[in-house]
């Protein structure tokens, strides 16, 4: 378990929506661009998740964690640069 999922702050853009201002916000906060995947562009900063123990890489909230990250790496997003999950 890599906890790298847990370590990224993400926001996914629709390809659609994307315009050189939105793009310009987004660095200036911290963002980079990393892909764009299934007509969705991809922007990562670090972000660690606060129900992150940084000494396990496990979640501290396991039996109560968001949908989404029960889902992960299901939905709207493939897997994070970096991550280490194998199916």
């Amino acid at each position: 378990m890599c906890g790298m999922c847990c370590r990224l702050s993400m926001t996914i853009l629709p390809e659609e929506a994307w315009n050189e201002d939105i793009e310009q916000m987004l660095v200036l906060k911290g963002k980079q661009y990393v892909d764009t995947i299934q007509e969705q562009r991809r922007y990562v900063s670090p972000g660690v998740c606060p129900h992150l123990d940084l000494i396990t890489n496990k979640c501290m909230i396991q039996g109560h964690k968001p949908q989404f990250c029960k889902d992960y790496p299901k939905g709207l997003i493939d897997i994070l640069p970096g991550c280490g999950y194998e199916a």
